[in-house]
């Protein structure tokens, strides 16, 4: 694996999730590197599960092995949060018929995608019919589920302007759950219809009435998650999901019905940024026929080339041994283009200025107190 524009730091992580039979020739430097760069990344979980799978953990100088094990630890407690969270939330839906659907990490657990031994994620993601926004949150507040925001403005925000309703955290056990009714923003440029997406969505085998993207969608929302997104901390572990959902496409006819999946939604682009910088960074292996049908939504000019060099550095794990002069510029482009995709111009000068004063005066919307998790 080549790696691509990656530091070698950088490969040496992909190479110890990709191949754990390599863990055993790396020395106690590259361990002082790597295991910092995969608790920054969100990795150490997925790790620490293909070491024990290839049966090298034990094989490993001791202070990692604990280090792995601490995170293995970790992982199957949050899976076992998971599943009762995701059993409570089809409990409230079903009560009045409402279809419950999964998204990113909980989606990934829930159908037990490889990738997903080892993906931590901590809320939890659903999307539901828009015209269902009002009867769920009354049902979730009934359940003790809160707005975690209480900001007028914040509010506001939120509700006429976002894809989502304001993050919700449970007051017994501290979880937080983020409500979609779309996959990108009212005011987003593109306009992914999300009926088209929810008419497709398979129900999970290992919770009946429990509903996921079909497989394409999947991908496509991975996708547009990360290169809508300004704010990058699990970049790189979100390329990695990318990854491995392009690895099991499969033959040239699905591959033909993803092309024409992300016309349809109005996703050209996230999935042309999703295998360029995958194929580049991970050496995803996209077919040449999709490549050259993808070039036809590359980015032009200057502006675009900037662009395309900011994710290089913007996609990589937040460590100061991975930064370089031009990192923070990279990512405050991504997080300016994030907005400007999100809002039409007026708004957005609002937006971004109203949060700019708020600042300089030390001013935050107030959140409401997170309580401890309870065991469960």
């Amino acid at each position: 694996m080549s790696g691509g524009s990656l530091p070698p730091s950088l490969r040496d992580l992909v190479r110890a999730v990709r191949d754990p039979r390599d863990l055993e020739s790396f020395t106690l430097a590259q361990w002082d590197l790597l295991l910092p760069l995969a608790r920054r990344s969100d990795l150490i979980a997925r790790l620490a599960c293909v070491a024990e799978a290839a049966g090298v953990i034990d094989r490993l100088p001791e202070p990692v092995q604990r280090h792995l094990a601490g995170a293995l630890l970790l992982y199957r407690r949050q899976q076992v949060n998971a599943a009762f969270e995701i059993e409570e939330l089809a409990a409230v839906c079903s009560e009045r018929g409402l279809r419950l659907t999964l998204l990113k990490g909980a989606a990934y657990f829930a159908t037990n995608l490889g990738f997903a031994q080892g993906r931590a994620f901590g809320d939890i993601d659903i999307l539901i019919d828009k015209r269902q926004l009002g009867e769920l949150e009354s049902l979730l507040m009934r359940e003790g589920w809160i707005n975690a925001i209480d900001d007028a403005y914040d509010q506001r925000y939120y509700r006429e302007w976002m894809h989502e309703l304001p993050p919700m955290i449970h007051i017994q056990r501290g979880t937080v759950l983020d409500v979609h009714h779309r996959i990108l923003p009212e005011t987003a440029r593109a306009r992914p219809d999300p009926q088209r997406m929810l008419a497709a969505a398979l129900e999970c085998a290992s919770f009946p009435g429990v509903y996921v993207l079909a497989p394409h969608d999947m991908l496509l929302h991975s996708a547009t998650h990360l290169f809508y997104e300004g704010e990058l901390t699990h970049g790189f572990r979100d390329l990695f999901d990318i990854d491995a959902m392009l690895r099991t496409v499969g033959p040239e006819q699905s591959w033909r019905e993803l092309l024409e999946r992300a016309q349809a939604l109005q996703l050209t682009r996230p999935l042309y940024f999703a295998c360029h910088f995958t194929a580049e960074l991970l050496d995803t292996p996209i077919p040449p026929f999709v490549s050259a049908r993808l070039a036809q939504w590359h980015p032009d000019g200057s502006a675009a080339q900037l662009l395309m060099r900011a994710y290089r550095l913007a996609l990589r794990p937040m460590h100061p041994a991975l930064n370089e002069p031009l990192t923070g510029l990279a990512r405050w482009l991504i997080y300016a283009r994030a907005h400007w995709l999100r809002m039409p111009p007026m708004l957005l000068v609002r937006h971004l200025g109203r949060k700019a004063i708020r600042g300089w005066l030390g001013i935050q919307g107030r959140p409401v107190d997170r309580p401890a998790p309870k065991q469960h």
